[in-house]
């Protein structure tokens, strides 16, 4: 059980974006769509996480997922070229996780108070009531906790949907240029690993198994990644990701 709150939730794992990171400290490439502003980033800088979307429940119930996944990550990284279904097991688990917590990202619900004045623990203090929370126990009944509550219960039942369902993988890998990462990772089924590697479900994308892309179709790719952000995409080296980025013109 945590000890303190967790208050910075990331979407994608440190761990993961950790494998984009290059220099000392390490660092990656972030562009800020609305802005087209380029900053150097640590993995635990803003655009990474975001504040207490969803309980502490799930967030320490997911770990073995992420665990799971990111060793997966690793052999994908050193020399596994071959998905079988014991690894698409683990790939969609940690899916079901990562495309919901993209989701509830931008997701707003409805602020008007609900139940603060006939809470129980309208008498009990901040500590006690995260304390409580860790617990899987609502009581503060203020609309924040109630949405951590929610976004919460979506990630587990697209967890329990990913048990019943097992669809393929596959592994893209760049021979040429770099793939880019955008901050929303709901709209299609694929997954950053590294800077050379993608997993991308099958049924969606790849025609069959795994799959070496030229540099035009790692072009084409970013800028479809491209296209599905909101706010910002990442890369090791953004120049070599390929991407042309579209400035509106002037108004005038």
């Amino acid at each position: 059980m945590f000890k303190d709150t967790v208050l910075q939730q990331h979407i994608l794992p440190d761990k993961s974006i950790g494998r984009f990171c290059s220099g000392d400290p390490p660092k990656v490439q972030v562009l800020l769509l609305q802005h087209e502003k380029l900053l150097p980033l640590g993995s635990k800088s803003g655009p990474f996480y975001v504040t207490r979307k969803w309980d502490e429940g799930i967030e320490r119930d997911a770990i073995p997922f992420e665990t799971e996944f990111q060793i997966l990550a690793d052999r994908i990284c050193q020399d596994l070229t071959v998905l079988d279904g014991a690894h698409w097991r683990t790939i969609n688990n940690f899916y079901a996780i990562l495309s919901e917590r993209s989701r509830a990202r931008y997701i707003k619900l409805p602020m008007e108070s609900r139940l603060e004045n006939l809470s129980p623990g309208s008498s009990l203090s901040k500590n006690e009531l995260d304390d409580f929370e860790r617990k899987g126990i609502f009581l503060s009944g203020d609309p924040a906790q109630i949405d951590r509550a929610v976004f919460g219960l979506a990630q587990r039942l697209s967890l329990s949907v990913a048990q019943r369902e097992n669809p393929a993988w596959g592994i893209a890998t760049a021979t040429n240029r770099e793939f880019l990462v955008s901050d929303c990772f709901h709209r299609t089924p694929r997954i950053p690993v590294s800077p050379k590697i993608y997993l991308v479900r099958e049924d969606l994308w790849l025609d069959s198994g795994s799959k070496r892309m030229t540099e035009d179709q790692v072009v084409f790719f970013n800028q479809d990644v491209s296209r599905e952000a909101q706010q910002s995409i990442f890369a090791r080296d953004l120049e070599n990701a390929g991407l042309v980025i579209e400035r509106k013109p002037a108004q005038s």
